[in-house]
């Protein structure tokens, strides 16, 4: 409900925002941020308006909100954002096609269809570099990003990296611009070596396989889609959207027992 409520309130600023000269959302913070926790709300959103237990009132709510939130990603202008909303939605479909549940299925095709129709239709700008994505990845246009990318894998593998945050330094040296590196992925192999790497993968793992008993599991597996798909061209792992996610997997784990151990204190002597 947290992540919901300070997405509601970004949401409605950035639709009231000024527009840049590319038609995005004049933000304070970069785009990139904005649309990534955009995106993981919409997903959540639309999981909870196809569960068979949502009762009409709260589908009303849901709908509007993820109206006004899809409406908020497509203005941040994020390709990478809007990229991987499409691709979550394709796997939600996967994920109605294996429960079979064909009713749910035609439902989240037509609910999708609708938002995005709506969107359109009630005026909000579509930054032109949205529109543009089929062709950017026909031309495969990464906006200098395999520059970074080829740099990166000259220094990997390594056993222990260059160190936690480094990266700006690596490529001051390598490609003579402080930059980012745009993909999470040769982030960490690139700073945090084969043994961080290890030690990452096993952290992560290990909430995973914890939040697999949560009631929450199709919510928080459209979600890690939606971090997946946008890590592999934004920066995250320093950044706040990645840690909103791995914070969210935490809390379910820690509140049902199951990250650690949690016992009940020992009452010694008589029970009055």
């Amino acid at each position: 409900m947290a992540l919901l409520a300070g997405t509601s309130i970004m949401s409605v600023r950035v639709l009231a925002a000024d527009r840049d000269i590319d038609g995005r959302a004049d933000t304070v913070s970069n785009a990139n941020d904005i649309a990534v926790l955009l995106a993981l709300a919409v997903v959540f959103l639309v999981s909870q308006l196809l569960r068979p237990s949502t009762d009409g009132r709260m589908r009303s709510v849901c709908l509007v909100a993820a109206l006004v939130h899809l409406g908020a990603l497509v203005a941040t202008g994020s390709r990478s954002g809007v990229l991987a909303l499409g691709i979550s939605v394709i796997a939600l479909v996967i994920v109605q096609m294996v429960r079979l549940r064909f009713g749910l299925l035609i439902l989240s095709a037509g609910l999708v269809s609708f938002l995005a129709s709506l969107t359109v239709t009630i005026g909000v700008d579509v930054p032109q570099r949205v529109l543009d994505i089929p062709g950017a990845i026909q031309g495969g246009s990464l906006n200098a990003r395999e520059h970074f990318w080829d740099a990166a894998l000259a220094g990997i593998p390594s056993a222990v990296g260059t160190g936690f945050g480094t990266t700006p330094a690596f490529m001051l040296q390598a490609v003579g611009i402080p930059a980012v590196m745009h993909s999470v992925y040769l982030g960490l192999a690139l700073e945090l070596g084969l043994l961080g790497i290890a030690v990452w993968s096993w952290m992560f793992g290990r909430l995973l396989i914890a939040a697999r008993r949560s009631p929450w599991t199709q919510e928080l597996f459209l979600m890690g889609v939606v971090v997946a798909v946008m890590a592999t061209t934004l920066t995250l792992e320093a950044r706040r959207p990645l840690w909103v996610y791995i914070a969210l997997l935490a809390s379910v784990a820690i509140r049902k027992g199951w990250l650690m151990r949690i016992e009940s204190p020992v009452v010694r002597g008589p029970v009055p």
